[in-house]
């Protein structure tokens, strides 16, 4: 089979001693050296000063560096990989080689505890002639649909959910905040990658925690059956709004491990799901609390 090179840029490029936007970038020899932060104006926030600049590396301390197995051979120059390797045509040797890109970048993570990702750069053929090969591309879709009167009543149940808000409240609404924001990540990520659909689990598994602060939850609240039905919501609430969804925050990637990758977008429609079934708890959390009051 013909072979074909892959090639990548490696980020974050700190580690290789090359610039890497605002950070400072320091050798870490000699041991023990220190870094100066910049200086920030106490009323402002604003830097007034330079810290410690960065030190980058010499040209003849570039990393270049080879490795080879299973048919698959890697060269660095800098934070700039190649992947070699032979394959049937450009695509399948684009697909082998991101597979692997993205593997080793999970590796390289875990041996700074820190995220690295690579960046896709072009494939070429032995002969060095550039190939042409599809690039995930994420293409952006749903549709916001509104209602100004809805929107305006709205308003006003913020004003009121905010000026009223107790403890158990607060952290309900920063556990369903966090949620949104997971969500929102994971929005921007190609939705057939891997990522996307994690990230919506973690989007879930926080979204189910403002939940269980209103209702309970099994294993920590004994009266979690009850709390529902003191709060006016229906009697079948919990058996058939809330268990499905707490059945699937013990599903396996979400709460649990598991050696399978979930579905492509598994977890968009029971993120709305819990959504409204949070979304109808609070609300008559405020109603009972204000009752009570």
């Amino acid at each position: 089979m013909p072979l074909f090179k892959a090639h990548y840029r490696i980020s974050p490029a700190g580690p290789f001693g090359l610039p890497d936007g605002e950070r400072i970038v320091v050798p870490s020899n000699p041991a023990g050296r220190s870094v100066a932060a910049p200086t920030i104006h106490a009323g402002t926030g604003i830097r007034v000063a330079h810290g410690s600049l960065s030190e980058y590396r010499k040209s003849e301390e570039a990393i270049l560096a080879q490795f080879s197995s299973g048919g698959v051979n890697v060269s660095f120059e800098d934070n700039f990989m190649t992947v070699s390797l032979e394959a049937s045509d450009p695509k399948a040797a684009y697909e082998a080689a991101r597979a692997f890109a993205q593997l080793f970048t999970q590796s390289f993570s875990v041996q700074f505890g820190m995220r690295f990702r690579a960046e896709f750069l072009f494939v070429e053929d032995e002969h060095g002639v550039p190939q042409r090969v599809p690039k995930s591309v994420q293409i952006p879709f749903g549709a916001t649909w509104y209602n100004l009167s809805v929107t305006r009543d709205r308003l006003g149940i913020a004003f009121d959910w905010t000026t009223t808000a107790d403890d158990r409240c607060r952290k309900a609404m920063l556990y369903f905040d966090h949620a949104c924001l997971l969500a929102e990540f994971a929005w921007t990520l190609p939705l057939t990658e891997p990522h996307a659909t994690s990230s919506y689990a973690l989007a879930f598994l926080q979204l189910f925690k403002a939940l269980m602060v209103i209702v309970g939850e099994p294993g920590v609240d004994r009266d979690y059956q009850r709390r529902a039905a003191e709060l006016g919501l229906p009697a079948d609430f919990w058996s058939l709004r809330v268990k499905p969804l707490y059945l699937v925050r013990n599903d396996e990637d979400v709460a649990h491990y598991s050696l399978q990758l979930p579905a492509p977008g598994a977890f968009l429609d029971r993120f709305r799901e819990a959504a409204d079934v949070f979304k109808e708890a609070l609300s008559a959390y405020f109603k009972t609390t204000r009752r009570g009051s």
